[in-house]
């Protein structure tokens, strides 16, 4: 479970700053490695992931209380 809650983290992070960090207006391609590299949008992509990995282990907690809960009433 470890490894792949690392796992998740890891990939939510790359995404959120991949998609923070490009876009494509009628000019071409556009980086924004400047912006991106300032501490209050790295603190900012931290906090959606540590929102995003909380709601996940919510999610799974749910899914397995729902399991037990389906198995005792059966």
């Amino acid at each position: 479970m470890k490894i792949k809650a690392t796992l998740f983290v890891l990939v939510i992070w790359g995404h959120l700053t991949l998609l923070d960090l490009m876009f494509i207006n009628h000019r071409g391609l556009v980086i924004l490695w400047q912006e991106n590299s300032r501490y209050q949008t790295i603190l900012t992509h931290l906090f959606i992931v540590l929102l995003t990995f909380l709601l996940y282990l919510a999610l799974v907690k749910l899914q397995q209380r729902m399991a037990a809960l389906h198995k005792t009433g059966s």
